[in-house]
């Protein structure tokens, strides 16, 4: 089951369905694409991620009233005050975000920091260790921030309140002591993990090979899009494949 594969085995089967989605104008068709693209999460073990689809859809509505209200290409239709081009404009542009954001968001569910960056091949796996660490403490630091708010405030200087530019001045004299202790924590960690050996050698333990029939679902996905001659049945045949590698 996809839920199982790793990043890249995600990518490989639903980023074909992101590209067909910018490249498909036809609102039937790009209905197809998302029946065809919630079928896959089914599949593979990923319908977790349609949770999404409670923000998703109200958005989705929001992007199709304002085509609708914006674009006045075509024939106004009868007794309302919209025209044909703004209704399919916007429904397109509506179901186009919702197949996006629904595989964006299913390939990365369920995937730790470790297993993201364990996805990404020599110096990328290091530097995205890194970054999804920082990522990591950015409530620490939010929480130092908060104590050197209430520590001001209890020594009688509130930060925050009055006049903008008092409030702006008292925010610029967190900035050196916050500063100092994210550097002295940054120190600790760095001198924690210094100990541990990181990044002192080249070997890590490989990922291992996962995607391999992904990769040539994904490339007969492609092939079936590209030579499939009727737009109707080009979909169907495209989305096959991508269905067999949730499957796997």
């Amino acid at each position: 089951m996809l839920s199982r594969r790793s990043l890249l085995a995600r990518i490989l089967v639903l980023g074909p369905f992101m590209i067909a989605s910018l490249l498909l104008s036809d609102p039937f068709q790009l209905s197809l694409l998302l029946i065809f693209l919630m079928a896959s999460l089914a599949l593979g073990g990923l319908w977790a991620a349609t949770r999404i689809l409670r923000f998703a859809v109200p958005m989705a509505l929001v992007i199709a009233v304002m085509n609708l209200i914006l674009v006045r290409t075509g024939p106004r239709v009868d007794g309302l005050p919209i025209t044909e081009g703004g209704l399919l404009f916007g429904t397109s542009m509506a179901l186009r975000s919702l197949v996006v954001i629904l595989s964006s968001v299913a390939a990365f569910s369920g995937l730790g920091a470790r297993e993201v960056a364990a996805s990404m091949p020599g110096i990328l796996f290091r530097t995205s260790f890194l970054v999804f660490l920082s990522s990591r403490l950015l409530p620490v630091f939010a929480r130092d921030a908060q104590d050197l708010v209430q520590a001001a405030e209890i020594r009688g200087a509130p930060v925050g309140r009055g006049p903008w530019r008092k409030r702006i001045t008292s925010a610029a004299r967190l900035v050196l002591p916050l500063a100092v202790l994210s550097l002295d924590r940054s120190m600790v960690i760095g001198e924690a993990m210094e100990a541990r050996g990181f990044g002192l050698s080249r070997w890590r333990r490989p990922m291992g090979v996962d995607f391999a029939p992904h990769a040539l679902l994904a490339a007969i996905s492609i092939l079936a899009w590209l030579l499939s001659p009727w737009d109707s049945i080009r979909i169907v045949l495209f989305s096959v494949p991508l269905l067999v590698g949730a499957a796997l």
